[in-house]
């Protein structure tokens, strides 16, 4: 009898067992297998002054390939939840084009300044941990940023800039205008840096009140402006250029720059050029050459050049106008390269 009644309990302690893990396993969100896929995985953390983002990334490779695309997986995934805080007004101050200059040159080396600052990562992003799913062949990460650190970081960075910009504002002012562009030029690249700054601390803090520009930056991105809007260019064409000076003089002027055939300038370029053009099915097809010099009047040299631009048309003098135009561009652009460069 007692050998029953230990049998019964035996059975109806199993009954209890399989009942409840039934119900833990049609209650679970998670995977069957959780010591391989973490919960952070499904459910990431919530801590007040921190974010987190998961990435995750299939094995093709090796596992460690795999990891490094699932960490920066997390890093996008932390960055796009902030991005979802910033403001349309906020996103349109930062994807705003640079404008303002009257030529072409100007705009050039604005430009250029905004091309050659990369965008920079939030700091602080740290990967706090990893997992391997064997069974799903999949690698996940897990991604933290302290908000706060991160804001105290990226404002020490932003008085670096602009302790930087406020020396190079209050440095000597040469007597040569192209001296002093040279001077004032760094200033366009850290204001464009300084710009990411902004953009990031407004990610971590709703409280900044850190501007994309401060007015002095706003004026002296003017007085840059200016002074590359007053450049004087004085042409020195060989015999060769000769025959299409006028062209490129004509060209450059219709792009905003100011130049002359003789006398002084702020500038000089020495240049040869070149046309050849061939007709073929009904198209006349010209090809210029042009090298060229620039250099300041001690002669110092701010750049050099070379291209070969081709230009279509079915009237031949269009043709020639057209590369000849191009070529002027691609001098204009010669000039602002170099000013850039040799800042």
């Amino acid at each position: 009898m007692n050998k029953i009644k230990i049998v019964s309990l035996c059975i109806f302690v199993l009954m209890i067992a399989g009942c409840v893990s039934s119900v833990s396993d049609t209650g679970s969100k998670g995977p069957e297998n959780p010591e391989e896929v973490p919960s952070w995985v499904y459910s990431p953390p919530a801590s007040q002054g921190y974010v987190y983002g998961v990435g995750m990334a299939s094995i093709y490779a090796s596992p460690g390939e795999a990891l490094t695309r699932a960490k920066e997986g997390a890093r996008l995934e932390l960055v796009k939840q902030l991005r979802v805080k910033v403001s349309g007004e906020t996103e349109a101050s930062v994807k705003r084009e640079i404008s303002g200059g009257a030529s072409e040159i100007t705009r050039s080396v604005f430009n250029y300044a905004k091309s050659s600052v990369e965008e920079t990562e939030l700091p602080g992003i740290k990967i706090i941990e990893t997992a391997v799913s064997k069974k799903d062949k999949q690698v996940y990460a897990l991604a933290e940023l302290n908000m706060s650190m991160a804001e105290l970081d990226i404002t020490d960075q932003l008085e670096s800039y602009d302790r930087q910009i406020q020396r190079i504002i209050e440095s000597p002012k040469p007597d040569s205008k192209i001296r002093n562009i040279q001077r004032l030029l760094p200033v366009l690249s850290l204001i464009e840096k300084r710009r990411t700054l902004v953009s990031n601390i407004k990610l971590v803090s709703s409280m900044s009140d850190a501007e994309y520009e401060t007015k002095q930056h706003s004026e002296t991105r003017r007085k840059i402006a200016d002074l590359l809007d007053s450049l004087v260019i004085v042409l020195k064409p060989d015999s060769s250029g000769e025959k299409i000076a006028s062209g490129i003089r004509k060209a450059l002027s219709d792009q905003g720059i100011r130049v002359r055939m003789n006398g002084k300038g702020d500038l000089y370029m020495n240049f040869s050029a070149s046309l050849n053009t061939v007709y073929k099915d009904g198209v006349f097809f010209t090809f210029a050459t042009g090298r060229a010099s620039v250099m300041e009047e001690n002669k110092d040299i701010i750049s050099e050049f070379s291209s070969r631009v081709k230009a279509g048309s079915s009237d031949s003098a269009l043709s020639s106008k057209r590369a000849v135009e191009k070529l002027a561009s691609e001098l204009g652009n010669s000039i602002a390269k170099g000013l850039f460069e040799s800042a």
